[in-house]
């Protein structure tokens, strides 16, 4: 009976969204972090193992290209999932003057 009234009245759990949003933020932000290691182990491996200096022109084919770039996809897409989530979680609104104000 509670769970129904629940629904008529649009009420809903604050604690269970908010576990929700934390695990969909958490693993957004494991995404970030794995793509952002394998850019720049990737490119530390070129430097430090291969011994190529910054300076030096290297070869790289279409495929490193490819995974370099759905390795900034990646991380600009968790980064942005995070804004979103953090701007539309219910009940939850940012401050707008929290740091300065304009005009």
């Amino acid at each position: 009976m509670e769970k129904q009234t629940a629904k008529r009245t649009g009420h809903f759990d604050f604690d269970k969204e908010h576990k929700v949003m934390t695990m969909f933020t958490d693993n957004a932000k494991n995404y970030i972090q794995l793509s952002g290691a394998a850019l720049v182990l990737s490119v530390t491996f070129i430097h430090e193992v291969l011994g190529i200096r910054a300076g030096d022109r290297i070869s790289v084919d279409g495929w490193m290209i490819a995974a370099w770039i759905a390795f900034l996809f990646a991380i600009l897409s968790g980064a942005f999932y995070q804004y979103l989530a953090a701007h539309s979680s219910p009940g939850v609104r940012p401050a707008s003057n929290c740091c300065f104000s304009i005009g």
